[in-house]
């Protein structure tokens, strides 16, 4: 998941918006110190997990598996 609830968001239930408005309103009044540790942990898992090297390197794997299995090996 990239969001962990209480970590670095809220999750809530798809088409509860009640549920929203008390997670939003939970947010907004947290303290600023706690918001800015959830804003912190929220970049580094993007920053980690989703980094465009990172992705680039992910997709290029995948592709050249999936090569491999239709006996197209392109390793060089």
């Amino acid at each position: 998941e990239v969001v962990q609830s209480d970590v670095n968001g809220y999750l809530v239930p798809s088409r509860d918006p009640d549920a929203l408005a008390k997670k939003m309103h939970q947010f907004m009044t947290l303290e600023p110190d706690k918001r800015a540790v959830m804003s912190r942990e929220g970049r580094q898992l993007v920053e980690t997990h989703f980094d465009l090297e990172i992705v680039i390197e992910q997709w290029e794997t995948t592709y050249l598996s999936f090569l491999k299995r239709r006996g197209l090996d392109c390793a060089s």
